[in-house]
């Protein structure tokens, strides 16, 4: 459930968060005269958050601060646009395939003639693949379908 009406709101205040903190960091490394790429930046970091006096639910500062910055970068991830085009050729044969960011493939042979094939995409709806040889031919069938996980 978000803080604010949205998740939109959470991610707007969330790296709204993210940016005072990170101006206040850089301006206290800065100060110290640790460049934020020198092996004890994070030393630094953890001094300045101590100093502060702050701490969320009992908890280190420094480690919040970073567990926002992983929540902020995984849902830019989940609002990343999703390619999904399965196109056929002139015989309905499929013939070309675009999909992207795919999250998990998986492949699994079901038995000497026949691969099972499935696409996870980050909203939900997955792309499965059902490839065997056609029987008494020699080409090889490939179904492709669009499913909704979970269903």
């Amino acid at each position: 459930m978000p803080y604010y009406d949205t998740i939109e709101e959470d991610v707007t205040r969330a790296k709204q968060i993210l940016a005072e903190g990170r101006a206040a960091l850089d301006a206290e490394l800065s100060r110290l005269g640790v460049p934020a790429t020198h092996p004890d930046a994070q030393a630094a970091v953890q001094l300045f958050a101590e100093a502060q006096g702050g701490t969320i639910y009992g908890k280190d500062t420094y480690a919040a601060y970073k567990l926002l910055e992983s929540f902020v970068a995984e849902i830019e991830k989940l609002r990343e646009p999703v390619e999904r085009a399965l196109r056929n050729d002139d015989r309905d044969q499929l013939d070309d395939v675009v999909l992207g960011p795919v999250t998990m493939f998986r492949l699994e042979r079901m038995d000497t003639a026949s691969w099972w094939m499935r696409c996870d995409m980050p909203d939900g709806e997955d792309v499965v693949f059902h490839i065997g040889l056609q029987k008494g031919r020699r080409e090889i069938v490939i179904v492709a379908e669009v499913e909704k996980r979970g269903a």
